[in-house]
């Protein structure tokens, strides 16, 4: 491959990465219902023909990010099956969610715009239901991990599922505040956030 069609590729995806990170903000300022393309173009800074070069609608464009999100929640899922040492487990992803939160906004927009979607319950995503049965199997999994905890006497007594619920509906809740606080949000370290669950 030569460089002129490499370096075409390297902006072509430079573009494609620019044009999701602006939808995601107006997704977010605008719901999905009341986001058109014309939106994220304007947004974006580049016309809607061009933007119809790498997306073919507003809801293929929409999955795209949602599955990148899903993908996020996939992944937490699999790291908290590790229940052979469940504080060090919940420790460790806990410090790197919060690391993301802290460090990169892709993880506090990607929590807000799934709890959003959820919310509104758009009928337009066939995502709906997938981003429900990844919850409930996030959830699953970090109970399971609670429970391992709580028989090693590492983790308060409990419900482990509501437990594993109050977790994440905090993380969402942290999401929220940090993008309506902005920088006036001061995140508060993983071991005070795990404080209600930790002996």
């Amino acid at each position: 491959m030569n460089t002129q069609t490499e370096r075409f590729k390297k902006m072509r995806e430079s573009s494609r990465i620019h044009i999701l990170s602006s939808a995601v903000d107006t997704f977010i300022k605008n719901t999905y219902p009341n986001t058109t393309i014309k939106n994220i173009a304007k947004d974006a800074g580049i016309s809607t023909g061009l933007l119809y070069r790498y997306f073919d609608s507003k809801q293929s464009l929409f999955e795209e990010i949602l599955r990148d999100a899903i993908d996020g929640l996939k992944h937490i899922t699999v790291q908290f099956q590790d229940i052979e040492t469940p504080r060090e487990t919940l420790e460790d992803v806990t410090g790197r969610i919060f690391n993301d939160l802290q460090n990169d906004d892709r993880t506090t927009k990607n929590m807000l715009l799934i709890a959003q979607h959820l919310t509104l319950k758009n009928t337009d995503s066939l995502l709906l239901d997938e981003i429900i049965r990844t919850d409930k199997e996030m959830i699953n999994s970090l109970s399971k991990l609670i429970e391992a905890g709580q028989k090693k006497h590492v983790f308060n007594s409990g419900n482990s599922y509501s437990l594993a619920i109050h977790y994440f509906a905090s993380l969402q809740g942290t999401a929220v505040m940090k993008h309506t606080l902005d920088e006036d949000y001061v995140l508060i370290s993983p071991e005070v956030f795990l404080k209600y669950l930790i002996q």
